[in-house]
């Protein structure tokens, strides 16, 4: 009957109209919203294949009527006669040009469905992965620049390539007291192309070569590689500072954050604030040991010798107690390098120009970075003041450089629809009491050993987290970059 051909190529172009404007068989349940699969389209092919079958069935006497009508003045009479008869009776031949039929759809299918399972499997297992052979271990918490491993395992046969990264936990406030976890990965962005496998539809048909470079630092005037700082003469061997409290403070010290030439940050003592009126400081340019990082047996981790020249990042107030409970100043005359055949002035803080706040981002405003004209130096026109108020857990203090921008990063979807926000905007990130700025560049829907299901991510160059770690965290990280 003809209407059964027809209905069932009415049902099969409906099915195959669902399978293509929904782009998938799986299906969003109303109730819990969760995806499942839609075995009512699972029978698409089958549909397909019957279809094509009952179509064979009923053209297929006609084509091979007009097949015997041709070969009757052409061909034997055997041929002839074989032809009229099965096109008389074509349900035994044409029901073995079904069978032959589905027989090759289901050897094609076969195959082709194999060759797509063993990719999807060796995808998978890279993804999971993120390279051909992948090392966890428990180093630093912190934001720590490369520590060398990867030079180590460069070195052994049949490697070509190896970096480092970094995988971390962070935060963001989406509503109240209310946090949404984020996993970050700092990674490598010089090398982390050549070892890392990557598809271009993960992030809208950006290659991972175009990815690294949206993230990766630009370039750099200064041995910090991020052109901050004051790059101290060779030779230094201290600093020297004028400072005033605003009132003598037994409970605050002042410290100097510097970076040595091979890239190690490190904290070094000038003195304490419990005093009135202008104080002129030298110290020596020494590394000041760790009090958190020790061993089981309690001895403190020996620092690694520095070697110059340094850059001096930032001068901050440091409490030595539970912290700050009250507001303060402290007032800036001029720092200096000393060397062997004398100082060099670096700021003598007649301007503000080239000396920024550390802000803390979590808390906008706490600290205050302006010109005073009232408390100044003997000979001097002018000082800087630097104010902070109490409830801040970052870094207090002034840093050398510019302005500072945010961190470029790659963020999934999900994080953009908990910010509510979009490519270009700014969002801060917390990570462990620090809290960071990071400016979206680019969003990727995947990225090598991040699951978007479990939990929304973001990529960082970990060069540029590491040192923004360091400005703003009151605990520095520890090595060396690579």
């Amino acid at each position: 009957r003809y209407f059964l051909d027809l209905l069932m190529q009415v049902l099969i172009g409906l099915v195959w109209w669902q399978i293509l404007s929904r782009g998938s068989f799986l299906v969003r349940s109303l109730g819990a919203g969760e995806l499942d699969i839609d075995y009512s389209l699972l029978i698409g092919p089958v549909l397909l294949l019957l279809a094509l079958g009952l179509l064979v069935l009923r053209v297929f006497p006609w084509v091979v009527a007009i097949l015997a009508r041709v070969s009757e003045g052409l061909g034997p009479a055997w041929l002839m006669q074989g032809l009229r008869h099965v096109s008389r009776d074509p349900i035994v031949p044409g029901t073995l040009v079904v069978l032959l039929m589905v027989a090759t759809a289901l050897g094609v299918i076969g195959s082709a469905f194999s060759s797509t399972l063993e990719r999807s499997q060796r995808d998978r297992a890279l993804y999971m992965a993120g390279s051909d052979l992948r090392i966890e271990h428990n180093g630093d918490r912190t934001p720590t620049p490369l520590l060398g491993l990867s030079d180590v395992a460069e070195e052994a046969d049949g490697t070509d390539t190896a970096v480092e990264v970094t995988r971390i936990r962070g935060s963001r406030l989406i509503a109240g007291f209310s946090t949404e976890t984020i996993s970050i990965l700092a990674v490598d962005t010089e090398d982390f192309e050549d070892v890392a496998w990557h598809r271009p539809d993960f992030a809208n048909g950006k290659s991972l070569e175009g990815l690294m470079s949206d993230i990766a630092p630009g370039p750099s005037t200064t041995t910090n590689g991020h052109g901050e700082g004051i790059v101290l003469p060779q030779d230094t061997r201290a600093l020297s500072l004028w400072v005033r409290p605003g009132r003598p403070d037994f409970n605050s010290q002042l410290l100097a954050r510097l970076q040595d030439s091979q890239g190690f940050y490190f904290d070094m003592p000038i003195g304490g604030l419990g005093f009135n009126g202008w104080r002129r400081f030298e110290a020596e340019i020494t590394p000041l040991p760790t009090s958190g990082r020790r061993f089981s047996g309690g001895r403190p981790i020996p620092l690694p010798e520095v070697t110059p020249p340094f850059t001096l990042l930032a001068l901050r107030v440091a409490a030595r107690g539970p912290g700050f409970t009250e507001p303060g100043v402290l007032f800036w005359g001029g720092v200096a390098a000393v060397t062997p055949t004398g100082e060099r002035v670096l700021s003598d803080f007649q301007t503000l120009e080239g000396w920024h706040a550390i802000e803390d981002y979590a808390k906008p405003g706490l600290y205050a970075w302006e010109s005073s004209e009232s408390v100044v130096l003997d000979g001097a026109g002018r000082s800087a003041a630097f104010s902070w108020a109490p409830g801040s857990f970052s870094l207090r203090g002034i840093r050398a450089g510019g302005p500072e921008m945010p961190i470029p990063a790659l963020v999934s979807e999900e994080i953009l629809d908990i910010a509510e926000a979009e490519v270009g905007d700014t969002l801060n990130i917390s990570i462990s009491s620090t809290t960071l700025p990071i400016s979206v560049v680019a969003v990727t829907d995947y990225f090598p050993t991040l699951d978007p299901r479990r939990e929304p991510f973001l990529v960082l160059d970990l060069r540029t987290l590491t040192h923004y770690s360091n400005m703003h965290g009151k605990q520095r990280a520890m090595g060396r970059p690579g």
